[in-house]
């Protein structure tokens, strides 16, 4: 379970590290990028197979098979960090996926600059997460550059 947990760790970062996630897109890229299916499917696998095991711990046939999914998954990632790291924000890249990649990371540009002011900087959040937001889904809120603009937004609605 652990070494699943740390596998899944390894996962979210993907998701949650802004410049591994503008920098090298393709490991989101499921349109055109058989790998980053593989990682998807591997990871659900190894989901399932978990919670059949922890329903009867037990069953070492179980065992095995969660055992073997963890593997699956831990190869499957490993070889998708790999040809994603290679890809980058290259030309193979899904046109869309590409363009979003370039917004963001002129966006985190923004961000990252001394001399932007607060009222640009919330703009620019907004407009960041609001890209990010259709290629992570619901993880774009634990991206720590953007907890800033998600727990304003949190504030708001609940003051409203």
């Amino acid at each position: 379970m652990a070494r699943h947990d740390a596998i899944q760790i390894r996962w979210g970062q993907w998701h949650t590290d802004l410049d591994l996630l503008i920098e090298f897109p393709a490991i989101h890229d499921v349109a055109h990028e058989e790998f980053a299916v593989r990682i998807l499917d591997r990871s659900e696998v190894a989901a399932m197979t978990r919670k059949r095991w922890e329903i009867d711990q037990n069953d070492h046939i179980l065992l095995r098979d969660f055992e073997t999914a963890v593997d699956a998954f831990d190869n499957a990632l490993r070889d998708g960090e790999h040809k994603a790291t290679i890809l980058g924000r290259g030309p193979s890249l899904d046109p869309v996926l590409k363009r979003v990649m370039d917004d963001a990371a002129h966006l985190v540009e923004i961000l990252r600059r001394p001399d932007t002011s607060d009222d640009d900087r919330d703009r620019t959040m907004r407009a960041l997460f609001k890209a990010l937001k259709p290629i992570v889904g619901d993880r774009a809120v634990e991206i720590p550059e953007l907890e800033p603009f998600v727990m304003k937004q949190l504030t708001t609605t609940k003051t409203k």
